[in-house]
Parts: structure tokens; sequence; C-alpha cells
């Protein structure tokens, strides 16, 4: 690939087969054909190595890194990418073959943007399922950031890679590292959604785990500190002294934590019964939710009412 190419796809994984194949399939199919596909080892135990030598592409570039990490990985492909455009996409999932395309044109048309994410439906076992739309402008955007739910579906963005270098990048390892980087990404231009489905999202059947839930919603409340410390002109908190403050916390609120988060497990319960068409149990698990977490239900809400009211174009690309 001797020419720059329109753009740099980071496609980090770990232990990512069977589903590797068909998410760098959906990328190669792109009707933009002058890219790069950065995959990123991220410490696999299975045979993705062995599998990606066999891919005879020349836009495909694999790097398996010594000290895994999900923020160092994606990091390492901020840094490795060489076009001006840098997407994302994840191991398990599905981007429709206009995706790039039009977001490509989105940036393009909209020189204030520097960050675009699409529409999206989740899927598994070839079930597909609608997902609440997500708002498209950015005041709407950064009001749902702002409230720590971060609408945007991470692995369906493209962005500026200047205005993603200048924000640092990203900095939360683990879990939770997408809200964080969109935050800070909104310091430097305008956060935008395609109104198109561009994109399908992987949804396990396994049980979303107490700790990861937990873990996520300290980095969140991280990247939300954070934010409103740079909104006020203040220093940041650094992390050991946020966990510190996190952990001592009074009892009633760590309760009240834990509530939101038994309210996240039950929405995504919901989800695994909704794609398996079992609308009983999926309503039952949605109010559980809707109990647990009645302000992330506000705001699912709001987004359903908003999309009825702006009615935006929603239709799949083939």
């Amino acid at each position: 690939m001797p020419t720059t190419p329109s753009v740099s796809v980071i496609l980090p994984t770990r232990n990512g087969l069977p589903f590797l194949s068909l998410a760098v399939d959906s990328i190669l199919a792109q009707s933009v054909a002058d890219l790069e596909l950065i995959i990123i080892d991220n410490g696999s135990s299975d045979q993705t190595e062995s599998w990606i030598q066999t891919v005879r592409d020349p836009r495909v570039v694999y790097v398996k890194l010594s000290e895994p990490g999900i923020g160092r990985a994606l990091n390492y492909g901020l840094t490795f990418a060489r076009s001006q455009l840098i997407a994302r996409m994840d191991a398990d999932d599905v981007s429709l073959p206009n995706r790039l395309e039009l977001q490509v044109r989105f940036l393009n048309e909209h020189p204030k943007a520097v960050l675009v994410g699409s529409q999206f439906q989740f899927f598994a076992s070839g079930r597909l399922a609608k997902a609440t739309p997500l708002p498209t402008e950015d005041a709407k955007i950064r009001h749902h950031l702002s409230h720590g739910s971060p609408v945007l579906c991470h692995p369906a963005i493209l962005f500026r890679t200047t205005a993603a270098l200048s924000a640092g990048g990203y900095r939360t390892e683990g879990v939770g590292e997408e809200l964080d980087f969109f935050l800070r990404m909104g310091e430097f231009g305008e956060i935008r959604n395609t109104p198109q489905i561009l994109h399908y999202y992987r949804v396990s059947q396994e049980s979303v785990s107490v700790a990861s839930v937990s873990a996520l919603s300290e980095a969140h409340q991280y990247a939300l500190s954070c934010w409103r410390m740079r909104a006020s002109g203040q220093p940041e908190p650094p992390l050991p002294e946020f966990q510190a403050y996190w952990h001592r916390r009074p009892a009633f609120a760590k309760m009240l934590t834990r509530v939101d988060e038994f309210g996240r497990i039950a929405r995504r319960r919901s989800l695994v019964h909704r794609l398996w068409h079992r609308r009983v149990l999926s309503l039952a698990w949605l109010l559980v939710a809707g109990v647990c977490s009645p302000v992330r239900a506000k705001l699912h809400v709001s987004r359903f009412l908003d999309s009825i009211r702006e009615r935006p174009d929603k239709h799949e690309v083939s």
C-alpha cells in the first residue's frame, strides 16, 4: 500500500475466532476499497495469528502486542494508522458495505464534526433486534453523554485522527474506555450519528458479570468526574485518588450504584430474550431495568420519542 489510504480501520481482537473472519470480510468488502485494516492482537491464545496468515489481502496489517490491554491496543492503532480518518471495528461485529463510504462523506460535508457514529442493530445467531434510535444531533448526544449514557455505538464510529491525538487518545484501561474518549473528543468539535443503520452489533448469550458492570460504572463515573473538572477549569483527579473516593462512599450511595448496575444487567437480559423471541421474559426484564435504573429508562424513552418526532431516514444500507 504505497499511497495513504482514505480510511484506517482499527480492529482489536482477543480470541476473536470464529467470528473474526466475518468481521474482517465485512471491512474488506466495503465500498471504500482504499483502506487499511489494522488488526491488533490483544493477547489471543486461540488460532487468531494462524488464521490471519491465511488472509491474502495487502490492505490487512497484523500487529501482536507484547502487553495486552484494550486501551493500549487502541492507542497503538491511533499512532500506527496512516489515514487522517480512523474507523473502529470489533472482532465479532459486522459493518454493512456502505458504512465507511457514508461516514467519510458525512465528515467531508460537516467540517465541524470530529466524530460520527451510526444507527445499528443487535444480532446473534442470525437473529436481528432493533436498538433504540440514537440521537443524530450534537447537542442531544452531548446531553446523553453528560448523564453517562454513551449514545454512540463504539465499534461503528469514524473520527478524525488529529482530533483523537489532540484529545490524548484512549486513557481508560479495561471496560468503559469509550465514554471518556467521547467526552474528550467533544471538546474538539461536534459529535454526530448518521440516521442510517450501518452496523450490526453482536450480543453474546453469556450472562453479563456483576464484576464487569461494576467496573463499567466506576470507569464511567471517573470519566464524568474528569469531564466536569475540565469544564470548570480545574485539574482532573488522579485515578488512584478517584478510586479511593469511590470505594469509601457511604453505604447508601454504594447500594444505589448496585441497584443501577443490576438495571444494566436486566436490560441486557431483556435484549437477549428479545433476540430469541421470548417476549414475555424480555418485557419482564425490561420492567426490572426501568425500576432499577429510572434515569437510564427516561433517557431511552426520550431517545425513542425524539426519533418519532424527527422521523429520520433509518433504512438499512445494502
